[in-house]
């Protein structure tokens, strides 16, 4: 669980975001599995591994340019086929670290990395995956991430509120999103967005020093070796 976590807080570091953006997914993707319709089948075992998959989603943007990772205006074509490409390395870097492959969550953190911006519509990427044919934690993660993303400040606009926020969820399902997911979400609703209550107020990064560190170290150790196999 720590290397994944230190993994996870490596790219968060790179994308200048805070760590409770992985925690934030973690739970939310853990809560809608174990506390809704779309976990029977799963045991607890398998939720909380899936969960931790979660957080590794976007792990292939090691791979791309600091120059478009962190570029504040819109991407250009080229820039933009780049991006999309984290989804491919995420999956094929994921595949490189033995020591992940030993670990339950391998399973699930490869799918999640690689379809996590497939569409429930069949518009996405990489796989132009539909309904579903795209795995259920990629799934998850897409209404998860977006949740997140819509509810939490950036440097270029404050967080929605919640009722907007809601509102697209409600928009976008059965085009973006899983109906399922996105009516376990919408049902949830209050309990996922509880933890926004300080979303317009600065994050205080949760590294201390020592930390921060060990992930700086992480993101240097994946960017050397991501053309290797990682031991």
């Amino acid at each position: 669980k720590s290397m994944i976590e230190a993994l996870a807080a490596a790219i968060d570091f790179r994308s200048r975001e805070s760590g409770d953006h992985v925690r934030r997914i973690h739970d939310i993707t853990a809560h809608l599995l174990g506390e809704t319709p779309l976990g029977r089948g799963y045991s607890a075992r398998e939720i909380e591994e899936i969960a931790l998959a979660s957080i590794l989603h976007d792990v292939g943007k090691i791979a791309v340019p600091d120059q478009v990772l962190n570029k504040p205006g819109k991407l250009n074509d080229e820039e933009f086929a780049i991006m999309r490409s984290h989804t491919v390395q995420g999956e094929a870097l994921l595949a490189q670290i033995p020591l992940l492959q030993a670990h339950a969550s391998s399973r699930f953190a490869m799918d999640i990395a690689r379809h996590h911006h497939e569409r429930w519509d069949g518009s996405g990427y990489p796989d132009g995956l539909r309904g579903a044919d795209i795995p259920l934690g990629s799934r998850i993660l897409a209404v998860a991430d977006s949740i997140d993303a819509m509810m939490s400040s950036r440097s270029y606009r404050p967080a929605m509120t919640s009722a907007a926020c809601r509102r697209e969820i409600e928009r976008n399902s059965g085009i973006m999103y899983d109906p399922r997911v996105a009516a376990a979400a919408l049902e949830h609703w209050d309990e996922l967005v509880s933890r926004y209550a300080e979303a317009d107020t600065p994050q205080t990064p949760y590294f201390d020093r020592m930390q921060l560190e060990h992930t700086r170290q992480a993101h240097d150790y994946l960017l050397t070796h991501q053309g290797s196999r990682i031991t």
